[in-house]
């Protein structure tokens, strides 16, 4: 499991995290250390260990867009599954946290939601616990959204305020915790993803779509596509039987149902792909192959695509999120598809992105890029 770690200055916790990487404590590596501060001890620590570092910074990008267009480059490419913020003091644009939904972590000194927001961090947090006369505080470590500290809890443990504690000596006790605390937690968090890759099923934008997990609200859309002769003829869609006629939204929906308990007892997942410029779902990208009973070879995702669209930039940008993101997403050596012969553009899209044809389970007009 490849983790990004982003953090402004010292660097303990993403310490804590090299070791327990390197003595196996949690099955995973860090893959990234990226830092909005160029003097940071944490990028030291990065290159002391050979672990890309990276500074990125509005100093380098110029503005907010570009930053986050950065960020999100170097995640990919370095293959990123999940983001952990090890004192990383600045917030994280919205295409990172749609890339990775459910996927970024922060640790926060302080019993939250006590004691955070915007300008709670450092010093100030044990300021106001001692200001408050509390009797105890503690470690958080939640999920990221688009505010400071409002993220769901995943774990929280506490440390206790003793009467002569200054904010100096509340901060270096909590911080002690927070080393071993990280890596508990992380032991928590690596071992529910590679139980089930599913579950983290994230949100992806492109230029032209949006492809996240798919909806009932999508039945009416997804019934125009399935039904249309054309997609029936060019893709062949696989799971239906032969009779499946999609006369109406109703029996469309009955299907996304039958998709979202499939997904929920962690046995496949299908996303929608919506086009922006009419905000409709125009197909859905099915993945399976990985975890329950359509399970088959070890370490081959099958991504079936399914849309009667066969525009050529369309399909680059579809086959381009496959290639850049599920390979590190589900840890699989080769991601297959199939593609009839007719799909002639398809094919071409198949050969020009380092697709080779391949016999999948004996059956031929099957392609895959391996790792």
């Amino acid at each position: 499991m490849n983790i990004a770690v982003l953090a402004s200055h010292g660097g303990s916790d993403l310490q804590a995290i090299i070791d327990a990487c390197r003595s196996n404590r949690i099955n995973a590596k860090v893959c990234a250390v990226i830092s909005n501060n160029s003097g940071s001890f944490a990028l030291q620590r990065a290159r002391d260990n050979g672990i890309p570092a990276f500074h990125l910074s509005i100093k380098t990008a110029k503005t907010a867009d570009a930053l986050e267009s950065e960020i999100l480059a170097t995640l990919a490419n370095t293959n990123t599954q999940f983001i952990f913020l090890a004192g990383y003091l600045k917030k994280l644009g919205t295409s990172i946290l749609k890339t990775y939904k459910n996927r970024v972590f922060n640790i926060h000194p302080s019993l939250l939601p006590k004691y955070g927001g915007k300008g709670m961090y450092g010093l100030n947090i044990h300021e106001a616990v001692l200001a408050a006369n509390e009797t105890e505080t503690g470690i958080t470590i939640h999920r990221v959204d688009s505010e400071y500290d409002t993220g769901s809890i995943i774990a929280q443990t506490k440390v206790p305020v003793k009467p002569n504690d200054t904010p100096e000596s509340l901060a270096a006790r909590v911080l002690e915790r927070e080393h071993s605390f990280i890596i508990e937690t992380l032991e928590k968090i690596i071992k529910e993803l590679n139980m089930n890759p599913y579950k983290q099923c994230p949100t992806y934008e492109t230029q032209s779509f949006i492809i996240r997990l798919v909806k009932e609200e999508d039945a009416q859309d997804l019934l125009s596509c399935y039904s249309d002769p054309k997609a029936q003829a060019l893709f062949n869609i696989d799971g239906f039987p032969h009779d499946c006629k999609f006369n109406s939204s109703e029996e469309m929906l009955k299907y996304i149902k039958f998709w979202l308990k499939e997904y929920a007892q962690e046995a496949y997942v299908r996303f929608s792909i919506i086009e922006k410029s009419t905000n409709k779902a125009i197909g859905t990208i099915e993945m399976f192959g990985m975890v329950g009973r359509y399970k088959t070879d070890p370490g081959i995702l099958r991504v079936d695509i399914a849309s009667v669209y066969e525009n050529e930039v369309y399909l680059k940008e579809i086959f381009d999120i496959c290639i850049t993101n599920f390979h590190s997403l589900f840890e699989v050596k080769t991601i297959t598809t199939k593609a009839p012969p007719i799909a002639t553009t398809r094919i071409q899209v198949l050969h020009e992105a380092g697709f080779k044809p391949h016999i999948y389970n004996g059956k031929e007009h099957y392609y895959s890029h391996s790792n």
